[in-house]
C-alpha cells in the first residue's frame, strides 16, 4: 500500500487554476448558443450538437497526447514536443515549463486541463464553420488530426520554453495564435464544402433567436475575463491589468462598431453591438496582459475600424463565412499581436513577478515589431498550407466526403426531430442536375392564419417560376418586404 501523501504545492495557485477552468469552459457552451442564435432555427440543434462534439474530440486528443506535443519538457527541438506526457504519464512531479517561468509551485496535472480548456475553446471557435454544411464523421477526423498538426505546434512555439517563438522573444499573452488558427481556418474550411455552391445563389435570412445570441455573449464575456485573467497561472497585479483591459477593449471596439453602424446604416443591430464586443475581446487576448489601459483603448477603436470592413470581405471573394470568423477572430487576433509590438511596455510584463521583456516601441525595442509580424506571418502561413492539406486528404477518404448538401439536407438533424412535414419544408428539385432549385422553411407556421413571412428563403435562378408563385400565394407579405430571386 502507497504512503499517504501530503500535498506541498500552494493552495492559492491550485484555487486560482480550477477557477480559471471553470470560467474557460463556460466559453464552449456561450459559443454554441451564440452560433444557434446566428443560423437558421431548424439548425440550432446542429450547433449545439457540434460544440459537444468538438469538446468530446478535443478532450481525447489533449489526453493521449495533446498535451505532451505541446508542453512536454524534454523535447529538445524548437518546433513540436515529444511524447514524454503521451496519456498524461509523468504529470504528478514538480511542475517545471510553465508558459513563462519555472514555477513549482504546483503539479503539472492542473496546468495541463487548464490549456486544454484553451484548445477546446480554439475548436469551439472553429466549429462555426460547419454551420448547414457538413457531415460529423470527416468533421470529428478533422477536428482530431488539426489539433495534432496545426493546434499543437503553434502552441509548442510561443508556450513552451523550448519553442522557437518563446525563444526568440515574440509577446503572445492568451494566444493570439488561438484567434489567428481558428479564425483562418474556419474560413478555408467552407471552401471545400461549397465546392457545388452555386454563385447566383441569394440567401435571405432572420436571426434564429436573439435570446440565444444574448445568452450565449453573456458566457462568453465572464469566460473570456478568466480566460485572459487566469492566463498568469499565478495570481498577480498582471491578472488584474489582464482583466481590465479586456474589459476596456471591448468596450472601446463596441462603441466604436455601433457608431460605425449608424454612420453606414441608420441603426445599430443587435448583432452588430455582439460582434463589436467579441472583436475587443478577441484583440485583448493576446494583449492584455502587455499594454497599458490607454493602449487598450485605441486596440479597441483601431479592431473595430479593421473588423467592420473585413467582415464584407468573404462578399468579394464569395465565401460563405457565415459566423464572420475570418473577420472577428483572425483579423482582431493579428491586431492584438501588433499592437504587442508598438505597446508592449516592460513594467507590465514584470508585474508578475517572474517575466522580464524589454517591451515593444514604448521601450525603444523597435525590432519587436518585425517579430510580431515575423510571427504572424509563421502562424498563418504554416496553419493555412497545412489546413487545405489535411481537407484535401481527407476529402478523398471513402466515406469521409465534407460536402453534404446546401442548407437542406434528406437527413438533416433539426429537420427529423421537428418533424417538418412538405408544408413546413418546401424542397424542389431540378431532375437533370439535382441541385436544389427553392428552399421555404418555416417554423410550425399555420399558412391559413399566418401573416408574417418564412424565416429562410432560398432562391436560385430558374427557369420554372411554378413553385415560386405557388409559395407566395400562401403567404401575406409585409409591405417592407419581398421575394429575391
Amino acid at each position: 500500500m502507497s504512503e499517504l501523501q501530503k500535498d506541498p504545492y500552494a493552495l492559492i495557485q491550485m484555487q486560482f487554476l480550477f477557477v480559471g477552468c471553470i470560467l474557460v469552459l463556460m466559453m464552449v457552451p456561450g459559443l454554441g448558443y451564440l452560433y444557434t442564435g446566428l443560423t437558421r432555427a431548424t439548425n440550432t440543434r446542429k450547433m449545439i450538437a457540434s460544440s459537444i462534439l468538438v469538446s468530446t474530440v478535443g478532450s481525447l486528443q489533449w489526453y493521449f497526447w495533446g498535451y505532451s506535443l505541446s508542453f512536454s519538457s524534454t523535447s529538445n527541438n524548437k518546433f513540436i514536443g515529444d511524447l514524454h506526457n503521451i496519456v498524461y504519464y509523468n504529470m504528478f512531479s514538480g511542475f517545471t515549463n510553465s508558459i513563462e517561468s519555472n514555477i513549482q509551485n504546483y503539479t503539472e496535472l492542473p496546468f495541463s486541463i487548464f490549456q486544454g480548456l484553451f484548445m477546446i475553446v480554439t475548436i469551439a471557435i472553429l466549429s462555426g464553420c460547419v454551420n448547414e454544411r457538413t457531415n460529423y464523421l470527416p468533421f470529428s477526423i478533422f477536428i482530431f488530426c488539426w489539433c495534432t498538426v496545426v493546434y499543437c505546434p503553434c502552441c509548442y512555439w510561443i508556450w513552451n520554453s523550448n519553442g522557437w517563438a518563446y525563444q526568440w522573444g515574440v509577446l503572445d499573452y492568451a494566444g493570439g495564435f488561438i484567434e489567428i488558427t481558428s479564425g483562418l481556418c474556419g474560413f478555408i474550411y467552407p471552401i471545400f464544402v461549397f465546392k457545388k455552391k452555386q454563385k447566383h445563389e441569394i440567401l435571405i435570412s432572420q436571426r434564429a433567436s436573439i435570446s440565444n445570441v444574448t445568452m450565449g455573449m453573456m458566457f462568453l464575456c465572464i469566460g473570456w475575463l478568466g480566460f485572459n485573467t487566469c492566463t498568469t497561472v499565478d495570481p498577480s497585479d498582471r491578472s488584474f491589468v489582464a482583466f481590465m483591459n479586456t474589459i476596456l477593449s471591448g468596450l472601446a471596439c463596441f462603441i466604436t462598431w455601433s457608431a460605425l453602424e449608424i454612420f453606414t446604416e441608420g441603426q445599430c443591430t443587435y448583432v452588430g453591438v455582439c460582434s463589436g464586443i467579441i472583436c475587443g475581446l478577441v484583440a485583448a487576448t493576446p494583449s492584455s496582459g502587455m499594454i497599458q489601459f490607454w493602449a487598450s483603448l485605441i486596440q479597441g477603436v483601431v479592431t473595430a475600424v479593421c473588423c467592420f470592413h473585413a467582415a464584407k470581405f468573404k462578399f468579394l471573394v464569395g465565401i460563405d463565412d457565415s459566423m464572420d470568423i475570418l473577420a472577428e477572430h483572425f483579423v482582431a487576433g493579428v491586431i492584438g499581436l501588433l499592437f504587442n509590438g508598438l505597446f508592449a511596455n516592460d513594467w507590465i510584463i514584470a508585474l508578475d513577478g517572474v517575466t522580464a521583456h524589454p517591451g515593444g516601441w514604448v521601450n525603444q525595442n523597435y525590432i519587436q515589431l518585425a517579430k510580431q509580424i515575423a510571427y504572424i506571418a509563421a502562424v498563418t502561413g504554416y496553419a493555412g498550407v497545412v489546413t487545405i492539406v489535411l481537407l484535401f486528404v481527407i476529402d478523398k477518404i471513402p466515406g469521409c466526403q465534407l460536402f453534404t448538401d446546401y442548407y437542406m439536407n434528406e437527413n438533416d438533424m433539426d429537420d427529423e426531430e421537428n418533424n417538418l412535414n412538405e408544408t413546413d419544408s418546401d424542397l424542389i428539385r431540378n431532375a437533370s442536375s439535382d441541385k436544389i432549385i427553392d428552399s421555404v422553411e418555416l417554423s410550425n407556421l399555420d399558412n391559413s392564419n399566418s401573416s408574417s413571412m418564412p424565416d429562410i428563403l432560398v432562391m436560385k435562378t430558374r427557369q420554372d417560376h411554378e413553385g415560386l408563385e405557388r409559395i407566395k400565394s400562401n403567404y401575406t407579405m409585409h409591405p417592407h418586404q419581398t421575394f429575391t430571386q
